[in-house]
This record gives structure tokens, sequence and C-alpha cells, in this order.
């Protein structure tokens, strides 16, 4: 059973050089309150606080979500977003806007990095500052009154008929 605070299981795992520490992570919903249990559909954020122990330029922030079976998710890279923060030094936050949340009904894990950069074109690890490998669990529970498992992502669909 999950708590209203994070899970961080036996597995834990942080590492990376240490130039920039991630100081806490968060999962909350609309009204910004701290949570672990979200619903599919509903608007999320997730905030990465961070200190930068020297300058940094544009470190790419990283929020991987794993299914308990170790597959990966969702992978969200502040690069492929197009999202650069420029230099950072000392005490800051990132905040990332989930809405709607897509993920289907089930328990996840999130691992989360500041990487010093990152290709997408290469699959392999890049260097990190810090990475905390798998230590943040949630899970997602299907709408009131949804009992018809919807799968692992609730895609937006739109539909129409071209016949008369």
């Amino acid at each position: 059973m999950l708590r209203e605070e994070y899970v961080i299981s036996a597995k834990n795992s942080v590492y990376g050089s240490g130039e920039v520490l991630i100081t806490s992570f968060k999962m909350m919903d609309y009204r910004k309150q701290n949570r672990n249990i979200f619903t599919t559909g509903e608007q999320v954020y997730i905030q990465i606080d961070y200190n930068a122990l020297k300058k940094v330029k544009n470190p790419v922030f990283v929020v991987a979500v794993y299914l308990m079976d170790g597959n990966c998710a969702c992978q969200i890279i502040s690069r492929k977003d197009k999202f650069e923060v420029g230099e950072i030094n000392g005490v800051g936050s990132i905040i990332l806007e989930l809405n709607p949340l897509l993920l289907g009904k089930g328990t996840y894990v999130c691992s989360v990095a500041i990487f010093k950069y990152l290709s997408l074109s290469d699959s392999v690890e890049p260097d990190a500052y810090q990475l905390h490998d798998r230590m943040y669990e949630f899970r997602v529970e299907q709408p009131t009154g949804v009992n018809v498992g919807l799968g692992i992502c609730v895609h937006p669909v739109k539909w129409r008929s071209e016949n008369g």
C-alpha cells in the first residue's frame, strides 16, 4: 500500500559528478499539494529542486517514468522539449506541468536526473551531475466510474465519420 509520501525502495541509487545536486523531487496536484496517487487525465506538477555548487550552463533535466517491470513508460527530457534553463548557480527549481496526465492505471517509479549533456541520437546514458535512479514511486488510478481497463497510455483522440 502506498503512503501519501514517496515510497523509497532499498534499490535506491544516487550517482553523478556532484556539481549540481537534486535536493528535492515533488509530484503535486493542481492545487500544488504533494501527492503520490493521481487520476488519469488530471493536471500534475513535478518540481525538481536543485543546488548548483558551481556555475553550470544548460544542464538537461530528465524525468523517466518506469513500469514496475522495468520497462520505460515515458521520458520527459528538457532538451527534447526545447527548454533550456541557461546558466544556473546556487539553489533553484524546475517545474513541469503534465496537463492532462496520460498515464493509465498502474504503479510507476520515477528516475530524476540532471545531465551535463544529452543527445537524443545517442542511446548511451550520458554523464550526470546527479541521478536519482528509480527512487520515487507513484500510482495512477482510473477516473471515478471507469471500470474498463484503458491501458498504460490514455491517448487523446479526435473521431470523425466520413460516411453518410
